[in-house]
């Protein structure tokens, strides 16, 4: 998590080409010209300071268009097509671009900077990141001697990588998969052997290893730099619908039509995936929403800090649950002595 982190801030201190924004967010639908809806201009940007504003219109973006080399627009007074494909854009590049506003074309002239709301996103995660690192450390205190307490640890110091890599996603892209996928093959592991094992894994010791398959496919999404897409759709994401399904199916199944007439302790930790799925869905909400004609604010960047905040605060309050009721469950069985695995 450390080596992540330093890689971040060093990325976004030497102003490398994938830390620096030009602080706008568009529809992702074309006009007949070619231009796109503004819904974003970021506060105290050079885009908004050279007077870029909501519903303008423009053809690019850095964070969307910056490879299309035929765009009508200038990079340091040259035209783009001259730097090609693979443009790498630099700290301070000035960009100047049409911007049409009331059916009039302006020539706007900004510059590239850092993308402040890296920071946020980066902050946002590091705060549970700790959380589930102190939470760690106390389970690792109290039953580091028993297998459960053990493996608990291990999930708590997954995600805290998971949060750290979901925060230096601009830094380091496709870590976040790897993680992705190694948490929730944990957390499903988790549910079908605490606080009782599930039958099936006890005939079949093995089938527990088949939940961790997927993270083979992200490590190699992360060593390629290659999303696997099906079309325009990213096919992790139906993975982790099909983990997020088979998650809720379990717990269903096991935790409350079982387990819970012994152990209502587990209320509590049901209630922190109930809230860490609530905050995922309004991060989904928030997301598609700062893309979106209907937007319930004018300017989108406050959706794209909501988003982040949200993100943050469901993974603390989910790590602050996990280890209260973890805590209070394994008070009331003792050391079990019992592998998960």
């Amino acid at each position: 998590s450390l080596f992540c982190i330093g890689l971040f801030v060093r990325a976004y201190v030497e102003a490398q080409p994938n830390m620096l924004s030009d602080g706008l967010n568009t529809l992702p639908v074309r006009d007949n010209d070619g231009y796109r809806i503004i819904t974003s201009v970021w506060p105290g940007s050079s885009a908004e300071k050279a007077g870029i504003r909501i519903n303008d219109r423009i053809r690019m973006t850095i964070d969307d268009d910056r490879r299309l080399a035929d765009l009508d627009f200038t990079v340091n007074g040259l035209p783009r097509w001259i730097y090609g494909i693979n443009w790498q854009p630099q700290l301070d590049d000035e960009i100047v671009q049409e911007v049409r506003r009331d059916g009039v074309s302006v020539r706007m002239t900004y510059r590239l900077e850092r993308a402040t709301h890296f920071l946020i996103l980066l902050f946002s995660m590091l705060l549970p990141a700790l959380v589930s690192f102190a939470g760690a450390v106390t389970i690792l205190v109290r039953y580091g001697d028993d297998q459960n307490g053990l493996f608990f640890s291990l999930i708590l110091l997954e995600l805290t990588v998971t949060a750290v890599a979901t925060g230096v996603v601009p830094a380091v892209p496709g870590l976040y998969h790897v993680t992705f996928y190694l948490f929730f093959a944990m957390a499903m592991q988790f549910v079908l052997t605490f606080p009782t094992q599930w039958p099936v894994l006890q005939r079949i010791p093995w089938l527990r290893w088949v939940l961790y398959l997927p993270v083979i496919l992200g490590l190699v999404q992360f060593l390629s730099g290659q999303a696997i897409r099906i079309g325009d759709l990213d096919f992790n994401m139906i993975l982790y619908a099909g983990y997020g399904i088979a998650l809720l199916t379990v717990q269903v199944a096991k935790w409350i039509r079982r387990d819970m007439r012994h152990y209502p302790e587990l209320w509590i930790t049901l209630s922190g995936h109930l809230f860490l799925a609530l905050m995922g869905g309004v991060s989904i909400y928030l997301n598609i929403a700062r893309s979106s004609p209907g937007r319930i604010v004018d300017n989108s960047s406050y959706l794209l800090i909501g988003l982040f905040v949200t993100l943050g605060v469901g993974v603390a309050v989910f790590a602050i649950t996990q280890v209260v009721g973890f805590l209070f469950i394994q008070k009331r069985i003792g050391a079990s002595g019992k592998a998960p695995w």
